[in-house]
């Protein structure tokens, strides 16, 4: 889902350089929309496992798990908040193909949200 996020939050990008604020609000809604699917199943994840017994003061394991992937999670919360800010400034003729420096700066977040996720992601489900 986030990998996805990550073209689609591009995908946003691109449209508001062409000066197509409505292509903008599309994208960066689907991004946010993605964003939220991310936090949800990590929910559904939690539960499962907490179910299973696994908490985060259950054992070694739990604190590795849930402190790295609970403060990403955080993170990605902030960014749907973020991208959601974005969506209100672009309704309101905020950005133009000349002016989408605020747009930009939420991607290089989302994009590091989405790096952070490919190294917790190696780390602590497939070492």
């Amino acid at each position: 889902l986030l990998l996805t996020s990550s073209w689609t939050m591009v995908m946003g990008l691109r449209a508001i350089q062409g000066n197509d604020s409505k292509g903008l609000v599309r994208w960066i809604s689907l991004t946010a929309l993605l964003g939220t699917l991310f936090v949800v199943l990590q929910g559904v994840e939690y539960t499962t496992l907490s179910h299973e017994g696994i908490t985060i003061y259950s054992d070694a394991f739990g604190m590795r798990f849930y402190a790295p992937t609970a403060f990403h999670g955080a993170h990605v919360i902030a960014g749907v908040l973020w991208a959601l800010y974005v969506i209100m400034g672009a309704r309101r003729g905020k950005y133009a193909n000349n002016k989408y420096l605020g747009v930009e700066v939420f991607g290089l977040f989302w994009h590091f949200v989405d790096v952070v996720w490919i190294v917790l992601f190696t780390a602590i489900y497939l070492v």
